[in-house]
């Protein structure tokens, strides 16, 4: 079962401890230097830009992980920029938050949809709104 599930956080455990962790370390004494807490907090601002992103464009979190050849899925595209730029996260760590295989497909996908956003106004002006929102929310 752990194997065949979804993707799994870098804490593994039930809700309290998993909590009891990211208060304890992540939260806790900003001097305190854990190797970890770069990612755990990374994977919360992914969470939150996923919630954002689904909110936003009114589709399910499911929708994220959804990729087709040739179509642009814009709430995934749009959700990994976000990610990028906001998280701290390496292009490989990102992969696993959105289900690419390889690091270099999340670079590609974040540079033609930079591209992209600055081309098209109105999805520059969506991108702009949500990373507020993020950034705000992620203070």
């Amino acid at each position: 079962q752990f194997y065949g599930g979804k993707k799994q956080g870098s804490i593994l455990g039930d809700a309290d401890f998993i909590e009891r962790i990211k208060e304890t370390f992540v939260s806790g004494d900003p001097d305190i230097e854990v190797p970890e807490k770069r990612t755990i907090r990374g994977e919360g601002v992914v969470v939150l830009v996923k919630k954002e992103i689904c909110r936003a464009f009114k589709v399910d979190a499911s929708y994220l992980f959804q990729g087709k050849r040739g179509a642009a899925n814009i709430p995934r595209l749009m959700a990994l920029l976000l990610s990028k730029e906001l998280s701290g996260l390496k292009l490989s760590e990102l992969g696993f938050c959105f289900g690419f295989l390889n690091y270099r497909t999340v670079g590609t996908h974040c540079w033609r949809f930079r591209n992209k956003i600055q081309e098209d106004k109105g999805l520059g002006k969506k991108y702009s709104s949500l990373m507020k929102i993020c950034s705000q929310e992620k203070t």
